[in-house]
């Protein structure tokens, strides 16, 4: 586990301020899967909402989001992206906790957390599936998952639920 604190600028929004990742092998082992956990502060007055848009490398995909409300680590829900944004809106209008990560391209997301107070760090997190190492940054912070390659995927391989192929970038290439 690797953990990397940045200090916040006074009376600027809300940032990240803790990134911690953690990656483990799925349980068949044909790929990786990292966890981003999130601490973000705000140091202005009022109520603020973080939001970030960042970009993964090819053969990166978000798997899982989190969010931390009244101490309890409740669950995101994977919907696409003009449902997801209508139930994030909702909830912030009734000034209940909604967090939300989507996709606006094939390697660009989005992440928003509502609301971020003075003196109340929030924590939220993703997780990602992917075969190689990769970095990324995420609100002026990088990223580095450094693993081993994992071998290129055989024509018919499947994952433990019999649903995809993961291919890595050189096996797409290739």
């Amino acid at each position: 586990e690797k953990t990397a604190s940045i200090a916040p600028s006074a009376g600027a929004p809300p940032r990240v301020t803790k990134v911690a990742t953690a990656t483990g092998l799925s349980g068949d082992g044909s790929y990786y899967k990292s966890h981003i956990d999130l601490t973000i502060t705000h140091q202005g007055t009022g109520l603020g909402e973080f939001a970030t848009r960042f970009k993964l490398p090819p053969g990166a995909w978000v798997q899982d989001y989190y969010l931390v409300i009244d101490g309890k680590k409740v669950p995101g829900i994977l919907a696409e992206r003009k449902s997801a944004l209508w139930i994030y809106q909702q909830i912030r209008n009734a000034r209940r906790d909604p967090g939300i990560i989507y996709y606006t391209s094939a390697d660009e997301l989005i992440l928003r957390v509502f609301p971020v107070t003075e003196g109340e760090p929030r924590q939220t997190g993703f997780e990602l599936i992917h075969r190689e190492p990769l970095a990324f940054e995420l609100d002026g912070t990088r990223i580095d998952l450094k693993v081993k390659p994992l071998p290129l995927a055989v024509q018919g391989q499947r994952d433990g639920d019999d649903n995809f192929v993961v291919v890595s970038a050189v096996g797409k290439a290739a």
